[in-house]
């Protein structure tokens, strides 16, 4: 996902006992690939012009019938060849591209499991809902309302992105990605969560303007792209060296 300035940075290691655990993840790729040939006749934009500023030569594509729900279940399907799910006591999706506001993503894994009455939620936070979804995984961890959590991340941006704008419409690609994530080491090879940063960027240059998704006004719009990756390439260096200071840890680890 293009991650501009919604300020967020995780840090994983596996060798310090921590609050949490990444145990398994899994993912989701559709089969569908667009290269860049398909945008320069859209666009004019050719394939040296995108590589240069993207570094991508193609990107996924939902076919017909797929959605954030669908991809999201393929995901945790994907982890549950891992893994037993059964005991999971927790679900927390993260998109802004939903297929349903209702039938979430989370609810549709819940559904799929036929895991009974147990927390079930979906948010959305831009790029950084997979930092937010982690957050409220720990939530609930310190409450001691859960012990086993599935957080899914899933977007279908071609859904919603206008592929004739030369300023985004190369951006965008689809997919979902499923993660295991345990209050304790109980699984061999494990990645414990040493600390969460997150910090809205709303208030940074062009903030709530830089990108929006308006579904009945074009889709995903980028209208200040450079002023989001000015900003991204600032805000979000300098949390990573803040969370590597505080954790004695530099560049080179």
């Amino acid at each position: 996902m293009l991650s501009f300035y919604f300020g967020f940075r995780l840090l994983c290691c596996n060798h310090l006992t921590l609050k949490m655990y990444i145990a398994h993840t899994a993912h989701y790729v559709p089969s569908l690939k667009i290269n860049n040939a398909h945008f320069e006749k859209l666009t004019g934009l050719t394939n040296d012009w995108i590589m240069e500023r993207t570094g991508m030569s193609e990107r996924s594509r939902a076919a017909e019938g797929e959605n954030t729900n669908t991809m999201a279940v393929e995901a945790v399907k994907a982890l549950q060849l891992k893994t037993d799910l059964s005991d999971v006591d927790l679900i927390v999706a993260g998109s802004y591209t939903f297929y349903d506001n209702i039938v979430t993503p989370a609810h549709e894994v819940q559904h799929f499991l036929q895991l009974d009455a147990i927390p079930t939620l979906s948010i959305t936070t831009a790029c950084s809902s997979f930092l937010n979804a982690m957050e409220i995984v720990e939530g609930y961890f310190a409450l001691k309302k859960a012990t086993k959590a599935i957080v899914i991340l899933t977007e279908h941006n071609s859904l919603y992105h206008n592929e004739s704008d030369p300023k985004s419409g190369h951006l965008w690609g689809d997919g979902a990605a499923a993660l295991l994530v345990t209050k304790e080491n109980k699984y061999e090879g494990s990645l414990a969560v040493k600390q969460i940063t997150t910090g809205g960027a709303a208030n940074v240059g062009k903030g709530t303007k830089g990108v929006m998704l308006k579904p009945a006004f074009g889709g995903i719009d980028m209208p200040y792209g450079k002023d989001v990756f000015v900003n991204a390439c600032t805000y979000m260096a300098q949390l990573t060296r803040d969370i590597l200071d505080a954790n004695d840890y530099n560049l080179n680890d």
